[in-house]
């Protein structure tokens, strides 16, 4: 039976969420995956061990305290959002085999087995993923990355990797170099960049492998139906399910997993401490791409 690798990145920040993701992974399809590696940035020792303690056979964490070599150059942008990028770089920074390489985003949880990833045939392109929810504003994304009117746009939070295609074929240097070629242009980070630098030449996934609406489009019970047998739940936006006052038509899918996780008891955060949070993170990031931008080596 073929199997799949799959790999994460996540900081303090959203610690939570991505050890609820993989609680849910391993509940759901332990037997499709031969390894989860985590990429971590400047995690707590605690956290750490939380992950670990998954499963101590599968998970292998991997704790940056500073940018992996082939991200310096995009110190200056990227210093307050590492784990984002990660995903760039993270499928070089794995042993390569003939298994395809899942990304899951940390603010997921796997609703149902995924095995059929595994022998998914990419076709030659070097990933495939889930088209963009909300189509509606694509034109003018596209427009702003400079891509036809045509072309199709994915969401970044499930990606399956031709995990030898994409580190023989240089996707992560030439992303990065697109990234540093376009800067003013990429609004919506790594994503953009790898929609544009792929033009198009992704394999679409079906939409159960990242059914994404947010808090805001569900909240009155719109767009529910897109959860209805899914196999990856992805709660994109700004209001997550750890937040008290998020009123995702999927909230409940994500609390009973974390009813099975350390985290089980810890209070969910009120709107007043997400705003707060949410408000100095932001004011942090700008003070450190600021001073990076002007060749200070921020950590």
């Amino acid at each position: 039976m073929k199997r799949l690798k799959v790999f994460c990145a996540t900081d303090e920040n959203f610690l939570q969420m991505t050890h609820v993701m993989l609680a849910s992974l391993l509940a759901n399809s332990r037997a499709s995956v031969s390894a989860i590696h985590v990429f971590g940035w400047r995690l707590p020792a605690k956290g750490v061990l939380a992950l670990e303690d998954l499963d101590r056979d599968l998970v292998r964490v991997h704790d940056f305290q500073d940018l992996p070599a082939a991200l310096e150059p995009l110190r200056f942008r990227i210093i307050d959002m590492v784990p984002t990028w990660m995903r760039l770089v993270a499928p070089d920074l794995i042993a390569a085999d003939a298994e395809n390489l899942l990304y899951i985003d940390g603010d997921c949880v796997v609703d149902r087995d995924i095995a059929a990833l595994a022998a998914v045939d990419l076709g030659g392109a070097p990933f495939g993923a889930v088209a963009n929810f909300s189509k509606t504003k694509h034109p003018r994304w596209l427009e702003r990355l400079g891509l036809p009117a045509d072309t199709p746009y994915f969401n970044a939070g499930v990606m399956l990797f031709d995990h030898r295609l994409y580190r023989e074929g240089g996707w992560s240097r030439r992303a990065i170099d697109l990234t540093l070629s376009i800067p003013d242009r990429l609004k919506l980070h790594d994503q953009d960049t790898l929609n544009t630098v792929v033009e198009g030449r992704w394999v679409e996934l079906p939409s159960s492998y990242n059914a994404h609406a947010s808090f805001e489009t569900t909240r009155h019970g719109d767009g529910g139906e897109i959860f209805d047998g899914a196999h990856i739940i992805h709660y994109v936006g700004k209001s997550k399910p750890t937040d008290a006052d998020c009123r995702h038509v999927a909230k409940d899918a994500f609390l009973r997993y974390r009813a099975a996780t350390p985290w089980r008891d810890v209070p969910l955060r009120s709107a007043p401490c997400r705003e707060i949070s949410d408000h100095v993170r932001m004011g942090i990031g700008k003070v450190k791409r600021f001073l990076a931008g002007r060749g200070y080596r921020v950590r």
